[in-house]
Formats: C-alpha cells, structure tokens, sequence
C-alpha cells in the first residue's frame, strides 16, 4: 500500500500567515490558519493517519531578534529604581488589604468563641483554631492557623543600592552582608579585648581580674539559625565557606563560624567589657515552672544574719544543712571541714557548684549534717540541700531562675535497682550456650 502524502504550502502576507494543507487523494477541505504571528508557528509534514497534528501554536519555528537596549546607563537604573519602589507600593497594598481580612476573621472568631474582640490576643486565636478545626498532622506549618500578614508573607528587602546604582553596603558583593557585617564587628570586637589584655599586661598598673564581673549566661543561649536570621535579616545558608575542593570534614558552616566566633569572646577574661554586644545575640531560655514553694529566711537577733534550713536526700542519704548570709565561706559537715568530710575533688566541686553558679562563693555560711553511707550520694544531697537554701536567700533571678535552669532544684530518686534470680546483676544475663 502506498503511502499518502501531504505538502504544505505556506503564503505569507505581512506579519500574518495563512497556511493551506493540500492532500493527494483525500476529501479533507483546505485549512486556513489566520491572524497568528509568523513566529507561533513550527510546520511539520503531516500525514493522512497523523491528521491531528496539525499546525500547534506556540512552538516557536524561531526566535525574533529583540531590538538593541539603547538607553544610557542611568535612565536603566532609574527604571530598575522605579520598578522596585512599585513592587514595593504593591507589597504594602497587599499587606493592608491582607490586614484588614485578619483584623476582620479576628473578629468573627472572637464571636464564635463568645469572646471580647478588644482583648481577643494572638494567644487565643490559636487556642480556638485548635479547638475548632483539631488536626492530627504532624507538621506544624500544614494545620490550620490564622496569623498576622507580616508572620505569613516574607518581607521585602529594602532597596540596597543609590540613585546612581552603586551597592550601599560596603560588603553587598559577599552575597551576604549583614552577615559579613556582624563577623566583621565581633572579630572587631575580639581584637579590642585583646589589645586591652596586652595594655594592662605591659603597663602592669592594676589586676584585670580584680574587678571583674561574672557574665551571666545560664538563664540565655545563643540564637539558632532562625532566630539568628530574622536578627540580621538575612538568609544564612548551610554551604561550605572557603575552596570548592574540600573534604566532608573540612565544611565549615556560616552559622557554625559565627558560633565559633562568639564564643571565642565570651571565653575572654575582659568578655565584660563586650557585654552590651553579646547579649545582642542571646535568647532567654524557657523558664521552668517551678511549683515548689520554699520558705522566707529569718533573722538571727544575735548575729543579724539571715538563715535558712533545708533538706536534702540522695538514695539513702539524708542531709540537713543551714545556710547563713552575709558570712565569710566557712563550711562546717560534722564538725569537720570540706576537705575532710570529703577527700574526693569531685564532691568537693559538686558541693561549690551551687555557690558558684549564684556568685556567692566565700559569702555565705555553711553548716550540716549528714546521715547515711558513700560517696557521692552524701554530696549530691548536701548540694541539694544547699541550692533549696539559696533559692530562698537570694532574689528570684539571681538564685531561683539560675538554679532551676540549671537542674540543682530537682531531686535525683533514682535507686540502684535489686539484683534478679537467675542473673548475674540487675540486667546483666548469663552467656547463653547453644550447646
């Protein structure tokens, strides 16, 4: 059977075309294809079993030439200029319309939950969309929730370069300059406690550390990720910093190194000095709920010192301790003192921790009592005896909120756990034979 054949035939008249398909041998009537740009048009040869591809638009045969850009360098940055600042006109438009339908849906949930709009907090607002719509989806970001505009779209970056199209960042060509920005400042930072250091080492004229202030630093930590990039507004992406030939165990990490960074200068002797900039970056951590109510200290008419007395327990060892404040450091268990009563360097500095995470090493009295056998178990109960002591003493953010973050208010009852028939420890199991 011999194969039928199709010609095209293609007439072209100005910037339109008409295209006719004649067949040898068929009934097909002419087809016409007007009023379409020469350039939406690719023309195959078409067959009589392959009737339906006909001519499609928007395959392109080939590509018009675009004419030559002839403006001069600043009407091209003028018009960049004007094409942000409406991007930024549309942005704001948007986010005001999206506004007033979140202060509008507020509202309406409010009345559906028997509310007062006025005080109808962003609290709330979650609460009810939990209750009303209560999904069991594991990823946060697909349940259902109602925020604020500003929580839900990303903001727009401002304009980072002048009228005449030069960066006004000093460090825009790093890809990230407000990061750069913040490394610059730390290593600046760094750099004058340094040289501060090396200045009271040559002129020796006082001791650096004799007035030197503690940075409090348990109840904050350093921003992650996240928070670190809403700080500076910036993306900090995970990529490798340095040569592109590297092993996997030379990545270095932006967030990584200013991590690194920062705490290079919080280790300092002088960190003090930079305390307004460290705390720029450091969150506050959660505080524990802390539902344990400790008594008021009372007053010593004798003395005029202020004392406490609490109670402690590690597995079967009980401890009684009463702290005085103000003293001069003088720790009395049993009639001894803290080296005799403890020979170990370990107890001893589980015993000080508490004192020296509230800063009153050497000024406070100690006094207690032990009862019960070991090692560690009389001095675990001795510690927390004295931490319930100096969370009564000591203001709450000074003494409560630094020992509940960092875990001397909770009782260790853990128990060694009896040992099982028919084994050779608690868990430990004979060797099993097959044989």
């Amino acid at each position: 059977m011999r194969r039928r054949q199709t010609h095209t035939y293609i007439f072209s008249n100005r910037n339109t075309l008409t295209t006719s398909i004649l067949t040898e041998r068929t009934n097909f009537s002419l087809v016409d294809i007007m009023g379409l740009p020469l350039h939406l048009f690719r023309f195959h040869q078409l067959t009589l079993r392959g009737f339906p591809a006909l001519p499609t638009a928007c395959s392109a045969a080939y590509t018009v030439p675009s004419m030559p850009d002839t403006r001069s360098k600043s009407a091209k940055i003028q018009s960049s200029i004007k094409l942000y600042l409406k991007r930024i006109q549309n942005y704001e438009s948007m986010i005001e319309t999206e506004r007033e339908d979140f202060e509008r849906g507020r509202k309406y949930l409010a009345q559906i939950m028997g509310e007062d709009p006025s005080t109808f907090n962003q609290e709330k607002i979650d609460q009810s969309i939990a209750y009303l719509f209560p999904s069991g989806l594991f990823s946060l970001k697909a349940r259902p929730k109602l925020k604020p505009p500003e929580e839900i779209f990303p903001k727009e970056k401002e304009l980072q370069c002048d009228s005449a199209g030069r960066p006004l960042h000093s460090l825009f060509y790093t890809r990230y300059p407000h990061f750069y920005s913040v490394m610059n400042e730390a290593a600046y930072q760094l750099e004058a406690l340094k040289e501060d250091w090396d200045t009271i080492y040559i002129n020796k004229s006082q001791n650096p550390l004799k007035n030197r202030k503690d940075l409090v630093l348990v109840t904050t930590e350093w921003f992650t990720k996240a928070q670190l990039e809403e700080a500076i507004g910036e993306s900090v992406l995970d990529e490798q910093v340095g040569s592109s030939v590297c092993s996997l165990h030379d990545f270095i990490f932006q967030y990584d190194q200013w991590l690194v960074l920062m705490n290079r200068i919080v280790s300092h002797p002088l960190a003090y000095s930079a305390e307004k900039f460290i705390f720029q970056y450091r969150a506050r951590q959660i505080q524990v709920v802390d539902a344990e109510k400790y008594p008021d200290p009372e007053l010593d008419p004798v003395t005029q010192q202020k004392f406490i007395t609490s109670y402690g327990q590690k597995r079967r060892c009980f401890a009684e301790v009463c702290v005085r404040s103000p003293g001069t450091g003088v720790v009395d268990i049993d009639g001894k003192n803290l080296l005799e009563a403890f020979p170990l360097m370990g107890n001893r500095e589980q015993i000080m921790f508490p004192l020296h995470v509230t800063g009153t090493l050497g000024k406070v009295d100690i006094k207690a009592k032990l009862s019960g056998e070991g090692t560690s178990s009389p001095a675990n109960a001795v510690r927390l005896a004295i931490s319930r002591c100096l969370a009564s003493l000591l203001p709450d953010q000074q003494g409560r909120q630094r020992l509940l973050v960092s875990g001397l208010l909770t009782q260790d009852d853990r128990f060694a756990e009896r040992k099982k028939p028919g084994q050779k420890k608690a868990r430990k199991k004979p060797i099993w034979k097959a044989r």
